[in-house]
């Protein structure tokens, strides 16, 4: 979708979708399908969309209990190349993991 507008208000929709749906009652990559469909957003020229996708991020990552599916995807495709933020919850992540494997 190209037109700004519209692709917003799809984020936004999309951010509600995550929070209420039961993805530990589901089978399949839901999520990582939808990390790696926003993904490429996080980068846009334009400020909302930017904006809404890292609230697709923010809906995924607050996900409770924490789906291992988002850990090990984010692990996985973690570059130089994604937003300060994400990189910051990626270094996070690994730490948490490391500490686990500590105890």
């Amino acid at each position: 979708e190209h037109h700004t507008l519209t692709l917003t208000h799809v984020l936004k929709c999309l951010s509600v979708l995550v929070v209420n749906a039961p993805y530990h009652n589901l089978t399949g990559q839901y999520i990582s399908k939808i990390l790696s469909t926003i993904q490429p957003l996080t980068i846009r020229p334009d400020i909302d969309i930017a904006v809404g996708s890292l609230t697709c991020y923010g809906a995924v990552l607050c996900l409770h209990p924490p789906l291992p599916e988002v850990e090990v995807w984010l692990r996985d495709k973690s570059d130089d190349n994604w937003p300060w933020i994400i990189q910051h919850c990626v270094s996070l992540l690994q730490t948490k993991s490391a500490a686990k494997s500590l105890q």
